[in-house]
């Protein structure tokens, strides 16, 4: 109890303090063992490797949506200025089928 009670305190910091008190560098043997227990709880380590393994899926999701959005609006800007929005709509679903 007291040492998930722990970890939900240490992960909820200010921004401006999370450089300090980052929950991804928090050993949590060391925590485990500073409260006297002999194991990790599982329940806390699994859950925060779901929470980082899910972090990491967002932020791989975000890095191909920057690249694609980033080719897609280049290619976009790339159509004549004059052209109508029927002919950069026309462009724009070129460029996204290639």
């Amino acid at each position: 109890m007291a040492f998930q009670a722990h970890v939900r305190a240490y992960a909820t910091h200010r921004g401006a303090e999370r450089h300090i008190f980052d929950i991804k560098r928090l050993h949590l043997g060391h925590l485990a063992k500073s409260l006297a227990l002999r194991e990790t709880p599982t329940a806390v380590v699994s859950t925060q490797a779901k929470v980082a393994k899910l972090a990491a899926a967002r932020q791989e999701e975000k890095k191909k949506a920057k690249l694609f959005l980033g080719s897609a609006s280049a290619k976009r800007r790339a159509a004549p200025a004059a052209a109508g929005k029927a002919a950069r709509r026309a462009a724009l679903v070129k460029a996204l089928s290639e």
